[in-house]
């Protein structure tokens, strides 16, 4: 399940990197904009924490592990070189239960433009529905005090047709969109998962 949910966000990212190519115009930013540069979060025993992003993850209980540095590496070299997608963090509730992934996306190098939140999402719907994937709901949700453009989906596995949900929430920084993604194939409830942002 866990590559499924890789699989997806990498679709996604090529979809808007081909998008993004075509037509590009000579855009001026503002240098805040431009100079706003992502710094990684860190891991400590249980705990994953981004200044930047202005997130803090607890892992709900022992089940839950988080992937290693390298893993993450490997995650974000798979994206492909021209790929501003950095994956932050990922942890896992053993092989088949939730996950919770922190990404980073730097538009400026997988677009070669910046878009507002809301074309962003739209663009994320667009290649939602060319995946098959139903949106069941689309909303804001706050998270560590911040606001997040949200959408719930539902699919079905490659491997056994199973159903399941992921939820997907974006927020901009600057030239990122900082992206949680949760993917639940249990009966996991999503609020409890979010309450370990805190």
């Amino acid at each position: 399940m866990i590559k499924k949910f890789l699989c997806i966000i990498l679709s996604v990212m090529m979809l808007f990197a081909v998008a993004g190519c075509q037509g590009k115009k000579k855009v001026k930013y503002a240098s805040d904009i431009k100079t706003v540069t992502a710094a990684p979060g860190a891991i400590e025993g249980k705990v994953y924490k981004s200044d930047f992003a202005g997130l803090k993850f607890t892992l709900p209980d022992d089940s839950w592990s988080f992937k290693s540095k390298e893993e993450l590496q490997k995650m974000s070299e798979e994206a492909g070189k021209n790929s501003g997608m950095t994956f932050d963090m990922m942890c896992t509730k053993g092989d088949k239960g939730p996950s919770v992934m922190v990404m980073y996306d730097n538009m400026l190098k997988t677009y070669g433009q910046i878009f507002s939140i809301e074309d962003y999402v739209e663009k994320a719907k667009e290649q939602m529905y060319n995946m098959n994937y139903d949106i069941i709901d689309e909303s804001e949700e706050t998270i560590c005090g911040n606001v997040y453009q949200y959408m719930e989906l539902a699919g079905k596995t490659d491997s056994d047709n199973s159903s399941y949900r992921q939820y997907i929430y974006m927020r901009k920084i600057g030239k990122y969109v900082i992206s949680i993604d949760v993917g639940i194939l249990d009966k996991s409830n999503i609020k409890d998962i979010l309450s370990s942002f805190n």
